[in-house]
């Protein structure tokens, strides 16, 4: 479950990397109602396991989430995808330092996972489009 707390510190991580739809952030109720972090959310648990291995993936999780809540077009999806990798990318980078084995580690599962975004996140945009019919 996600606090308050937790809210205005992935704010104000999200402010401080300068992110890219980090202004998503600043509706707390919604971010507690709609980010479940790196996963969909039927995965359930199996998204706390992922972010607990790849912690870097989670602030940029919760604004894709965001994304996804919002909904749109296919273009609008790819741009949400997009997003989330680059988020992804600067949080890696800021984590681990240009000499960490870990970083060049985590840059690849990022595009991997980005790849299974691509792949098999229509069902959760989809999903979201079918809520407001």
């Amino acid at each position: 479950m996600i606090t308050v707390e937790d809210v205005k510190k992935m704010r104000a991580e999200a402010e401080r990397l300068q992110l890219s739809g980090r202004e998503l952030l600043n509706n707390t109720e919604l971010v507690m109602s709609e980010c479940n972090g790196t996963g969909a959310e039927w995965m359930g648990c199996v998204c706390g396991v992922i972010d607990t291995f790849n912690p870097a993936f989670t602030l940029p999780s919760w604004i894709h989430d965001l994304r996804y809540f919002t909904g749109g077009s296919d273009a609008q999806r790819k741009t949400a995808d997009d997003e989330w990798l680059d988020n992804a990318l600067i949080c890696v980078n800021d984590r681990y330092g240009w000499y960490n084995p870990y970083r060049y580690i985590e840059r690849s599962k990022a595009r991997r996972f980005y790849l299974a975004l691509r792949a098999a996140g229509n069902l959760a945009w989809n999903s979201q489009l079918a809520e407001d019919v």
